[in-house]
């Protein structure tokens, strides 16, 4: 691989450099110790997210019936648009010869989609099963997002967690904001303490990213004040040199514009 040509959907100073590869743990781990790793972060994250924030875990949900604004439609462009099928709902004769065209439609066809997001969902969710303030659930989700150029950050295959906690009006403030995210920060610092001693051979002895942790505090700026400090910067250069700065970053309102119009992402 060539470090030096662009990659189309980011500059080259953000992706890793080809001197890391060898010290990639796909290179440390076999393959099968790779997917032990996997299911272990799996229960070690779940596990603290169930006693740290006593969330409940829920099923996830693989489609939703199209129409009902619960998908989220992501940027709203049509090349994110949700994978679409349908499901008949009804009995369909068995053989290869079969013409299904020509078989009477059903009365209860359903037209669904593929889950992107359950940003809305979860919040539908939290109503259906009566949470009170300070309960709430997690799921482990999977998600088609077709519109998405694979790349250190994007995969057409979102493999997520999602929470939603049920708080209080007076607890809707950027204070109560910032401790929720201390408490995932944690439980994410000390999951990587409890790997790395798990399987001490995922680090490359000598190799300067053996000597490299997550930072156990994270530091929070809001999107005006990253504006702010580099102004002439890109969203995606930015971020990264705030995270250059500081290890780990939590970026306050996101989204909202900024005083060039362009809303950070």
């Amino acid at each position: 691989m060539n470090n030096n040509k662009e990659h189309g959907y980011m500059p080259n100073d953000l992706l890793p450099p080809v001197r890391n590869r060898e010290a990639n743990s796909t290179n440390r781990l076999s393959r099968l110790d790779i997917q032990r790793a996997s299911t272990d972060i799996k229960r070690f994250i779940e596990h603290r997210l169930e006693e740290d924030l006593g969330l409940v875990k829920h099923t996830t949900p693989l489609a939703m019936c199209a129409g009902t604004g619960v998908n989220d439609e992501l940027d709203g462009t049509k090349s994110k648009s949700s994978v679409k099928f349908i499901v008949p709902n009804q009995d369909i004769p068995r053989g290869l010869k079969i013409d299904e065209d020509h078989l009477p439609k059903s009365a209860y066809e359903m037209n669904c989609e593929v889950v992107q997001s359950l940003a809305k969902w979860k919040r539908l969710m939290l109503d259906r099963l009566g949470c009170q303030v300070g309960e709430g659930i997690y799921c482990d989700s999977t998600s088609i997002r077709k519109g998405y150029k694979g790349d250190v950050t994007h995969s057409v295959i979102a493999d997520q967690w999602d929470y939603e906690i049920r708080i209080s009006e007076e607890d809707r403030t950027v204070d109560k904001l910032k401790e929720f995210v201390r408490t995932l920060w944690k439980i994410i610092t000390d999951c990587e303490d409890y790997i790395i001693e798990k399987y001490p051979t995922i680090l490359l002895d000598g190799h300067p990213s053996a000597n490299k942790r997550l930072p156990k505090e994270i530091t929070f700026i809001t999107s005006q004040k990253l504006h702010e400090k580099y102004p002439n910067k890109n969203p995606h250069t930015k971020e990264n040199a705030i995270v250059r700065e500081f290890g780990a970053v939590f970026i306050i309102g996101m989204g909202w514009p900024l005083p060039d119009g362009v809303p950070e992402e």
